[in-house]
């Protein structure tokens, strides 16, 4: 079996939902390539990760490291189903479970990346990151865990403009390589 791991939640999604209604597309493919091609299996790094673990294959040293939240990916979490996994995965390693956010889960907000908002200066309102920031900061946990390198360079811009770069923001995979025997 073949297998593509990634560690960003928008090229899961496109990956594992929108390349095999391609195929069908593409000239010159014969059934079996059509096959073989919609046969790959797509995965998170979190669900990698998960798995290794599970397996016994990576050993992180759970220790407390205090409180911590996590910031829920919209393409992992509400779109893919994906908020369990993270959360085993950051047990596993931080030991306890996550300060959750007011918006969590399947009902997780996004952080602005998604919508492009990387590239923009937001001019009406309120920045996304802005109020997703308030959220992480009003959870009181020093460190935010994510799954996504939009959303961790969302999530520590506003952490910086809002003068609270005390607060660490990491990758659920940094995490781990952290706690690793």
């Amino acid at each position: 079996m073949k297998r593509i791991v990634t560690i960003c939640p928008h090229g899961y999604n496109t990956l594992k939902h929108e390349y095999p209604k391609l195929t069908d597309l593409v000239p010159g493919l014969t059934d079996g390539d059509r096959a073989a091609l919609k046969a790959i299996e797509v995965v998170s790094h979190v669900e990698l990760i998960r798995r290794l673990i599970a397996g016994g294959k990576l050993a992180p040293r759970a220790s407390s490291a205090g409180a911590y939240t996590f910031h829920d990916p919209c393409y992992l979490g509400r779109h893919n189903g994906l908020t369990r996994e993270p959360r085993e995965v950051l047990r596993a390693a931080l030991a306890g479970k996550p300060v959750e956010l007011e918006r969590h889960g399947d009902d997780s907000f996004c952080c602005g990346a998604g919508g492009g908002l990387m590239w923009t200066e937001e001019s009406l309102g309120t920045r996304i990151n802005h109020l997703r920031t308030d959220e992480v900061i009003a959870a009181g946990a020093p460190l935010a865990a994510a799954a996504c390198p939009f959303c961790l360079t969302m999530l520590r811009d506003g952490l910086k403009d809002k003068g609270r770069e005390d607060i660490a923001v990491k990758d659920i995979a940094q995490i781990v390589a952290e706690k690793l025997v």
